[in-house]
């Protein structure tokens, strides 16, 4: 069952959809290779009561590239149900745990960007989004403080559960990369999966920073948002009561 496998581990709204992109558009057109498994996530389905056998199947299943490579993005409530099995199941834990795998973990730097990204995407359903155009982020006027405070501590607990998974893995089959270093080089993550996979694959250098087809929405309406959580959160670290609206009138 075990063969050569990559794994993006992440929380959401960390980036990692980019960088997939990133990977899988670069190793595409410089070598005809078919990494795009990166962008989703196989194991979103499972649930506490799934089993071995069932992550077995869906690891068996993943799309191998003619690299001799398969390829996975998996979210960190995933993970843990990956661990909990694997910890049970030898072969499991090889497959995912041993020689054969290699591991990218994506974080992004600014966490109250990706806490105020994750809010809005919980308001407006807007995950990802295509095309040259992005919608503006509207309705990104109707989060409230709280909604962010809350993806913060969700994506904070998330952080320290990669730390905590980062500890289980062999240093030479894991890559830590953050998605604001990708926005300046998109070259810069193929180039760290190339190396951390010891594949033979030579980057084309060209002017494009970004290949990757996700765009995103909302900039200048998220950034404002970002600014306005930072300065309320600044001064309502401490307990509020539940009653209490800020000034800006979000609750």
């Amino acid at each position: 069952m075990t063969r050569n496998t990559l794994f993006i581990a992440s929380s959401v709204r960390s980036g990692s959809t980019y960088i997939a992109e990133e990977i899988a558009y670069r190793l595409q057109r410089d070598a005809g290779f078919q990494f795009f498994g990166l962008t989703k996530d196989a194991f979103s389905e499972l649930t506490d009561h799934s089993t071995a056998g069932e992550i077995k199947a869906i690891y068996s299943g993943l799309f191998l590239d003619k690299s001799g490579w398969a390829s996975s993005k998996i979210h960190c409530a995933g993970l843990s149900l990956i661990t909990r099995e694997s910890r049970r199941d030898a072969e499991l834990h090889e497959a995912f745990f041993g020689a054969k795998a290699r591991w990218i973990i994506v974080r992004r730097r600014n966490r109250i960007s990706q806490a105020v990204s994750l809010a809005h995407a919980r308001k407006s359903g807007a995950w990802h989004v295509y095309g040259e155009s992005p919608p503006a982020a509207d309705d990104a006027a109707e989060i409230a403080w709280k909604e962010v405070e809350d993806a913060l501590r969700a994506i904070s607990l998330d952080d320290a559960y990669l730390d905590a998974f980062e500890m289980q893995l062999a240093p030479e089959r894991v890559v830590n990369i953050l998605y604001e270093d990708v926005i300046k080089s998109g070259r810069k993550a193929a180039s760290a999966m190339i190396k951390l996979c010891d594949l033979s694959v030579e980057l084309k250098r060209d002017k494009k920073k970004q290949v990757a087809k996700i765009v995103a929405a909302g900039g200048t309406a998220k950034t404002e948002l970002s600014r306005g959580f930072a300065a309320w959160f600044t001064e309502n670290y401490h307990q509020v009561s539940d009653d209490m609206e800020t000034s800006s009138g979000r609750e």
